[in-house]
């Protein structure tokens, strides 16, 4: 019988970089205290500070970067339950970071997964906004358009296609999100021809992954009939 998997507790998965960056700061105080004795005080308070920033910034970094990879460990081991819980931490506490952000966007995904849509689709959206992963952007695009069509906003998912695609320097993902947007544009027969267009590149281009151009001729002869 398999043994139920042991949930992490808030403690276990981080600690308090703060309190940890004051006490450095106390102990780089008392080992210099005869040369900050010689110097102002306004001085000292500045130096201090700037230590305080500093490894406040370096150690936060270094917990949400724990924290991501914890829950990313999670993931792989099936442990779906504590990757949520280890993510949603990271999106309240520390979403304005890079780590906050790549969290923003792996929460999305296992909401989509989970089959809980309204949940996953702002989360995707806002690491559109304001993630910088290009992949992790390219499949942000792909899972809110696939949700978008399924909500029958195929407008909306359009356009958050191309809009993504501007952002793209890998040939590769615009490809997909081409291929991406004609199968949305295929929906509508008012589009089709749209869609044709679209993928005419992916099936003529030189440079195109072969599993890519085979679905774009897929898309290209139904538009066709």
């Amino acid at each position: 019988m398999l043994k139920p998997k042991k949930k992490l507790t808030r403690k276990e998965i981080r600690r308090d970089p703060f309190l940890e960056t004051i006490f450095t700061a106390q102990q780089w105080v008392k080992d210099r205290r005869k040369i900050l004795s010689q110097i102002g005080t306004g001085l000292v308070v500045l130096i201090l500070a700037a230590i305080l920033l500093n490894n406040h910034r370096q150690q936060t970094h270094s917990l949400t970067a724990t924290q991501l990879g914890q829950a990313i460990l999670s993931m792989q081991n099936g442990d779906q339950e504590n990757a949520e819980y280890i993510l949603q931490l990271l999106v309240d506490e520390h979403g304005n970071t890079p780590d906050g952000l790549r969290a923003t966007y792996l929460l999305g995904k296992l909401f989509y997964e989970e089959g809980k849509p309204d949940d996953a689709l702002p989360l995707l959206r806002t690491y559109l906004d304001s993630g910088d992963n290009e992949i992790m952007l390219c499949n942000a695009a792909v899972l809110a358009a696939h949700i978008l069509v399924a909500q029958g906003d195929l407008t909306a998912a359009s356009e958050i296609l191309q809009s993504a695609r501007e952002d793209m320097s890998i040939a590769d993902n615009r490809y997909r999100l081409d291929l991406e947007l004609a199968r949305v544009l295929e929906e509508s027969p008012t589009t089709m021809e749209e869609a044709r267009r679209v993928v005419d590149p992916l099936v003529n281009g030189r440079d195109v992954p072969v599993v890519i151009r085979r679905q774009a001729e897929e898309i290209y002869g139904r538009s066709l009939s």
